[in-house]
């Protein structure tokens, strides 16, 4: 504390509150910084979504598939039937 005490009689009352508030600007800025670099790199979004839709697309393939397979699977077994039965 002393020191800082020091530097104030060094550069005088002005001088004194153009460094504090040169460096409160300083650290509030970079904090800004720090928490915008931060959201951007805890999640990136275009990544995400990106990977998001490579799921649902994979999934709804998946149920597509399976719903048109059981589609043409009954439709084969009427029609075997139908063949089958007119015998």
């Amino acid at each position: 504390m002393e020191e800082i005490l020091k530097i104030t009689e060094l550069l005088g009352e002005d001088n004194t509150k153009r460094l504090r508030d040169g460096i409160t600007k300083l650290l509030l800025n970079t904090i800004e910084d720090d928490l915008h670099d931060m959201g951007t790199y805890l999640i990136e979004f275009e990544e995400l979504f990106g990977e998001v839709r490579t799921e649902v697309f994979k999934d709804v393939k998946d149920k597509m598939v399976r719903k048109y397979t059981n589609e043409i699977e009954n439709k084969f077994e009427e029609l075997f039937k139908k063949l089958t039965s007119e015998k």
